[in-house]
Protein backbone atom coordinates (compact mmCIF):
# COMPACT_ATOMS: atom_id res chain seq x y z
CA UNK A 1 0.00 0.00 0.00
CA UNK A 2 2.83 2.23 0.72
CA UNK A 3 4.59 1.86 -2.31
CA UNK A 4 1.05 2.07 -4.54
CA UNK A 5 0.45 5.62 -2.31
CA UNK A 6 3.78 6.74 -3.26
CA UNK A 7 3.18 5.61 -7.28
CA UNK A 8 -0.11 7.56 -6.96
CA UNK A 9 1.91 10.46 -5.46
CA UNK A 10 4.35 10.94 -8.27
CA UNK A 11 1.68 10.44 -10.89
CA UNK A 12 -0.43 13.39 -9.44
CA UNK A 13 2.95 15.48 -9.30
CA UNK A 14 3.79 14.65 -12.77
CA UNK A 15 0.42 15.20 -14.18
CA UNK A 16 0.34 18.38 -12.18
CA UNK A 17 3.62 19.31 -14.12
CA UNK A 18 2.34 18.65 -17.32
CA UNK A 19 -0.89 20.94 -17.01
CA UNK A 20 1.53 23.42 -16.12
CA UNK A 21 2.35 25.24 -20.05
CA UNK A 22 -1.45 24.97 -20.48
CA UNK A 23 -2.73 26.70 -17.32
CA UNK A 24 -0.12 29.22 -18.31
CA UNK A 25 -0.15 30.14 -21.72
CA UNK A 26 -3.41 32.36 -21.70
CA UNK A 27 -1.91 34.21 -18.70
CA UNK A 28 1.88 34.08 -20.79
CA UNK A 29 -0.18 35.78 -23.91
CA UNK A 30 -1.76 38.51 -21.42
CA UNK A 31 1.79 39.26 -19.84
CA UNK A 32 3.51 39.47 -23.72
CA UNK A 33 0.93 41.96 -24.78
CA UNK A 34 1.28 43.84 -21.99
CA UNK A 35 4.81 43.97 -22.71
CA UNK A 36 5.54 41.77 -19.24
CA UNK A 37 8.80 39.86 -19.47
CA UNK A 38 10.23 36.58 -17.88
CA UNK A 39 12.22 38.26 -15.20
CA UNK A 40 9.98 40.60 -13.77
CA UNK A 41 6.96 37.77 -13.69
CA UNK A 42 9.80 35.22 -12.47
CA UNK A 43 10.38 37.65 -9.42
CA UNK A 44 6.88 37.91 -9.15
CA UNK A 45 6.40 34.19 -8.84
CA UNK A 46 8.91 33.75 -6.23
CA UNK A 47 7.33 36.52 -3.98
CA UNK A 48 3.52 34.60 -4.83
CA UNK A 49 5.10 31.18 -3.79
CA UNK A 50 6.31 32.84 -0.83
CA UNK A 51 2.61 34.55 0.46
CA UNK A 52 0.74 31.04 -0.80
CA UNK A 53 3.02 29.26 1.50
CA UNK A 54 2.63 31.38 4.39
CA UNK A 55 -0.73 32.41 4.51
CA UNK A 56 -2.20 28.58 2.66
CA UNK A 57 -0.08 25.76 4.44
CA UNK A 58 0.08 26.77 7.82
CA UNK A 59 -0.51 24.05 10.78
CA UNK A 60 -2.94 24.26 13.27
CA UNK A 61 -4.58 27.65 11.23
CA UNK A 62 -1.22 29.14 12.38
CA UNK A 63 1.16 30.85 9.43
CA UNK A 64 3.90 28.83 7.92
CA UNK A 65 7.01 29.37 9.58
CA UNK A 66 10.43 30.23 7.37
CA UNK A 67 11.81 26.79 7.73
CA UNK A 68 8.70 24.95 6.16
CA UNK A 69 7.76 28.01 3.43
CA UNK A 70 11.78 26.96 2.34
CA UNK A 71 11.23 23.43 2.21
CA UNK A 72 7.64 23.70 0.23
CA UNK A 73 9.05 26.22 -2.58
CA UNK A 74 12.04 25.52 -2.65
CA UNK A 75 13.78 28.95 -2.35
CA UNK A 76 16.25 29.50 0.26
CA UNK A 77 15.41 30.56 3.87
CA UNK A 78 17.34 33.99 3.63
CA UNK A 79 15.27 34.75 0.61
CA UNK A 80 12.21 34.04 2.63
CA UNK A 81 12.95 35.78 5.51
CA UNK A 82 13.59 38.73 2.87
CA UNK A 83 10.54 38.75 0.87
CA UNK A 84 8.44 37.99 4.63
CA UNK A 85 9.81 40.91 5.70
CA UNK A 86 9.82 42.93 2.80
CA UNK A 87 5.64 41.66 2.63
CA UNK A 88 5.14 42.82 6.26
CA UNK A 89 6.70 46.45 6.12
CA UNK A 90 5.14 47.54 2.32
CA UNK A 91 2.14 44.74 2.13
CA UNK A 92 1.94 44.57 -1.59
CA UNK A 93 3.93 42.76 -3.65
CA UNK A 94 6.31 44.50 -5.64
CA UNK A 95 6.31 45.26 -9.22
CA UNK A 96 9.11 44.66 -10.19
CA UNK A 97 10.84 47.64 -12.62
CA UNK A 98 13.09 45.36 -14.91
CA UNK A 99 11.95 46.10 -18.30
CA UNK A 100 12.59 43.86 -21.51
CA UNK A 101 15.43 44.92 -24.34
CA UNK A 102 12.20 47.05 -26.31
CA UNK A 103 11.26 49.22 -22.71
CA UNK A 104 14.71 49.67 -21.44
CA UNK A 105 15.42 51.42 -24.84
CA UNK A 106 12.11 53.40 -24.95
CA UNK A 107 13.11 54.23 -21.58
CA UNK A 108 16.51 55.15 -22.19
CA UNK A 109 15.88 57.30 -25.57
CA UNK A 110 13.53 59.64 -23.31
CA UNK A 111 15.97 59.69 -20.13
CA UNK A 112 19.39 59.98 -21.42
CA UNK A 113 20.57 63.11 -22.06
CA UNK A 114 23.07 61.62 -24.72
CA UNK A 115 19.78 61.29 -26.45
CA UNK A 116 17.65 64.25 -25.95
CA UNK A 117 17.57 67.46 -27.33
CA UNK A 118 18.10 71.14 -25.39
CA UNK A 119 14.91 70.80 -24.07
CA UNK A 120 14.87 67.41 -23.08
CA UNK A 121 12.58 65.83 -25.61
CA UNK A 122 13.84 62.73 -27.46
CA UNK A 123 16.32 62.89 -30.87
CA UNK A 124 14.83 61.46 -33.79
CA UNK A 125 17.40 59.13 -34.98
CA UNK A 126 19.14 57.92 -38.07
CA UNK A 127 19.69 54.33 -38.17
CA UNK A 128 24.06 54.59 -38.92
CA UNK A 129 25.33 58.10 -39.22
CA UNK A 130 26.82 60.82 -37.04
CA UNK A 131 26.65 60.06 -33.19
CA UNK A 132 23.68 60.06 -31.55
CA UNK A 133 21.95 57.48 -34.02
CA UNK A 134 20.10 54.54 -33.25
CA UNK A 135 22.34 51.92 -32.98
CA UNK A 136 24.15 53.56 -30.35
CA UNK A 137 20.98 53.65 -28.72
CA UNK A 138 20.59 49.86 -29.48
CA UNK A 139 24.58 49.14 -28.03
CA UNK A 140 23.63 51.03 -24.85
CA UNK A 141 20.30 49.65 -24.43
CA UNK A 142 18.97 47.03 -26.85
CA UNK A 143 20.61 43.96 -25.59
CA UNK A 144 21.61 41.30 -27.83
CA UNK A 145 19.00 41.67 -30.55
CA UNK A 146 19.43 43.03 -33.57
CA UNK A 147 18.68 46.69 -34.20
CA UNK A 148 16.66 46.23 -37.40
CA UNK A 149 14.36 43.36 -35.61
CA UNK A 150 14.27 45.68 -32.98
CA UNK A 151 13.40 48.83 -35.28
CA UNK A 152 10.76 46.03 -36.93
CA UNK A 153 9.28 45.23 -33.61
CA UNK A 154 8.81 48.72 -32.21
CA UNK A 155 7.41 50.03 -36.13
CA UNK A 156 4.85 46.98 -35.33
CA UNK A 157 3.56 48.33 -32.03
CA UNK A 158 3.20 52.41 -33.20
CA UNK A 159 6.36 53.24 -30.62
CA UNK A 160 8.43 54.40 -33.51
CA UNK A 161 8.01 56.12 -36.78
CA UNK A 162 10.26 56.68 -39.98
CA UNK A 163 10.55 60.33 -40.95
CA UNK A 164 10.92 60.73 -45.12
CA UNK A 165 14.98 61.86 -43.90
CA UNK A 166 15.15 58.14 -43.09
CA UNK A 167 15.33 59.14 -39.23
CA UNK A 168 13.63 57.01 -36.48
CA UNK A 169 11.02 59.30 -34.49
CA UNK A 170 9.82 57.73 -31.28
CA UNK A 171 6.33 57.83 -30.32
CA UNK A 172 5.94 55.91 -27.40
CA UNK A 173 7.77 56.41 -23.61
CA UNK A 174 6.81 52.33 -22.77
CA UNK A 175 6.58 49.13 -24.71
CA UNK A 176 3.13 47.41 -25.12
CA UNK A 177 2.42 45.71 -27.65
CA UNK A 178 -1.34 45.85 -27.22
CA UNK A 179 -3.10 48.75 -25.31
CA UNK A 180 -5.48 47.37 -22.25
CA UNK A 181 -8.25 48.69 -20.56
CA UNK A 182 -8.01 49.09 -17.22
CA UNK A 183 -11.02 48.02 -16.07
CA UNK A 184 -10.98 44.71 -18.56
CA UNK A 185 -7.91 44.11 -16.69
CA UNK A 186 -9.61 44.23 -13.67
CA UNK A 187 -12.34 41.90 -14.60
CA UNK A 188 -10.05 39.42 -16.32
CA UNK A 189 -8.40 39.02 -12.73
CA UNK A 190 -12.07 38.29 -10.71
CA UNK A 191 -12.78 35.99 -13.16
CA UNK A 192 -9.67 34.11 -13.16
CA UNK A 193 -9.62 34.29 -9.28
CA UNK A 194 -13.15 32.64 -9.02
CA UNK A 195 -12.94 30.07 -11.52
CA UNK A 196 -9.24 29.00 -10.07
CA UNK A 197 -10.82 28.91 -6.54
CA UNK A 198 -13.95 26.84 -7.67
CA UNK A 199 -11.03 24.35 -9.66
CA UNK A 200 -8.91 24.02 -7.10
CA UNK A 201 -11.66 23.64 -3.82
CA UNK A 202 -12.94 20.58 -6.61
CA UNK A 203 -9.24 19.29 -7.20
CA UNK A 204 -8.57 19.00 -3.15
CA UNK A 205 -12.05 18.91 -1.57
CA UNK A 206 -12.32 15.74 1.07
CA UNK A 207 -14.85 13.15 0.28
CA UNK A 208 -16.98 14.32 2.97
CA UNK A 209 -17.20 17.69 1.07
CA UNK A 210 -19.50 18.43 -1.83
CA UNK A 211 -18.31 19.48 -5.10
CA UNK A 212 -19.11 22.91 -6.31
CA UNK A 213 -20.98 23.36 -9.84
CA UNK A 214 -18.36 23.42 -12.25
CA UNK A 215 -19.39 22.06 -16.55
CA UNK A 216 -18.90 23.03 -19.82
CA UNK A 217 -19.97 22.15 -23.18
CA UNK A 218 -17.55 21.92 -26.11
CA UNK A 219 -17.43 20.25 -29.66
CA UNK A 220 -14.51 20.47 -31.53
CA UNK A 221 -16.29 19.22 -34.78
CA UNK A 222 -18.83 22.50 -35.02
CA UNK A 223 -18.67 23.99 -38.88
CA UNK A 224 -17.47 28.12 -38.48
CA UNK A 225 -20.23 28.80 -40.59
CA UNK A 226 -22.71 28.44 -36.80
CA UNK A 227 -20.48 30.52 -35.09
CA UNK A 228 -22.55 33.87 -35.56
CA UNK A 229 -25.51 31.65 -34.80
CA UNK A 230 -23.93 30.06 -31.29
CA UNK A 231 -22.43 33.21 -29.90
CA UNK A 232 -25.95 35.12 -30.07
CA UNK A 233 -27.59 31.95 -28.57
CA UNK A 234 -25.33 32.01 -25.99
CA UNK A 235 -25.76 35.87 -25.42
CA UNK A 236 -29.50 35.75 -25.54
CA UNK A 237 -29.88 32.28 -23.30
CA UNK A 238 -26.85 33.11 -21.31
CA UNK A 239 -27.76 36.45 -20.35
CA UNK A 240 -31.10 35.25 -19.37
CA UNK A 241 -29.81 32.55 -17.08
CA UNK A 242 -27.96 35.25 -15.20
CA UNK A 243 -30.50 37.88 -14.88
CA UNK A 244 -32.34 34.87 -12.97
CA UNK A 245 -29.58 34.10 -10.68
CA UNK A 246 -28.69 37.31 -9.97
CA UNK A 247 -32.83 38.52 -9.34
CA UNK A 248 -32.19 35.38 -6.35
CA UNK A 249 -29.28 36.71 -4.87
CA UNK A 250 -30.56 40.13 -4.65
CA UNK A 251 -33.48 38.90 -2.97
CA UNK A 252 -31.34 37.00 -0.57
CA UNK A 253 -28.75 39.61 0.14
CA UNK A 254 -28.24 40.88 4.20
CA UNK A 255 -30.30 44.14 4.95
CA UNK A 256 -28.43 46.82 6.19
CA UNK A 257 -29.73 46.65 9.37
CA UNK A 258 -28.33 43.47 9.36
CA UNK A 259 -25.19 43.44 8.54
CA UNK A 260 -23.03 43.15 12.06
CA UNK A 261 -25.84 40.27 13.27
CA UNK A 262 -25.07 37.95 10.03
CA UNK A 263 -22.27 36.74 8.49
CA UNK A 264 -21.71 37.20 4.94
CA UNK A 265 -20.13 35.08 2.09
CA UNK A 266 -19.67 35.70 -1.72
CA UNK A 267 -21.78 33.97 -4.10
CA UNK A 268 -22.65 34.02 -8.09
CA UNK A 269 -22.20 32.01 -11.14
CA UNK A 270 -20.17 32.75 -13.93
CA UNK A 271 -20.29 31.99 -17.62
CA UNK A 272 -17.85 31.99 -20.37
CA UNK A 273 -17.85 31.98 -24.18
CA UNK A 274 -15.49 29.12 -25.83
CA UNK A 275 -13.97 29.60 -28.87
CA UNK A 276 -10.99 27.99 -30.48
CA UNK A 277 -10.28 28.10 -33.98
CA UNK A 278 -6.69 26.46 -33.98
CA UNK A 279 -8.19 22.92 -33.14
CA UNK A 280 -7.03 20.60 -36.01
CA UNK A 281 -9.00 17.48 -37.11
Amino acid sequence: MGRLATLMTLDIYRSVLRACPVLMRPIIRILLKAGVNYKQFAKITREVYVEVATDDFGISGRKTNTSRVAILTGISRSEVTKIKKKHEEYGDIEIPQTSNNAGRLLSGWHVDKDFLDADGKPLDLFIDGPEPNFSTLMNRYGGDIPATAMLKELKLVSAVSLNEDGSVKPLQRFFMPVTYDENRIFTLIDDFVDLGNTSFHNLTRGNDEESYFQAKVTNDYVSESVFSEFQQMVRERGLKLLEEFDEWLANHEVSPEDLEKSKQIQLGLGMYFIHDDNKQN
